[in-house]
């Protein structure tokens, strides 16, 4: 769109392919995600979507946090093996 004024900087807002490339990753991640059990996803994206520290997922669990260490642990695991195997790099 034609303009009077000459922008100071760059737009550094992410471009079509940038977004397209964001959604695809996004996608892939998603699809790894759901072929873990229920509660290592939920696990997963409490802490590290939502940021939860061990004790607060534990609390919304129900669990102890050592317990929810070890299965966090278990979990990333799971999704590195996962990783491995579908030859894909996120």
């Amino acid at each position: 769109m034609p303009t009077d004024e000459v922008p100071d900087a760059v737009d550094e807002a992410p471009g079509p392919e940038d977004l397209a490339l964001s959604g695809e990753r996004s996608g892939r991640v998603w699809a790894l995600l759901d072929r873990l059990s229920p509660q290592h996803r939920e696990i997963l994206t409490l802490r590290v979507a939502v940021g939860l520290s061990a004790e607060e997922t534990a609390d919304a669990l129900q669990m102890s946090a050592g317990a929810v260490r070890v299965a966090q642990h278990r979990a990333l695991a799971r999704l590195r093996t996962l990783l491995e195997k579908s030859g894909d790099d996120l």
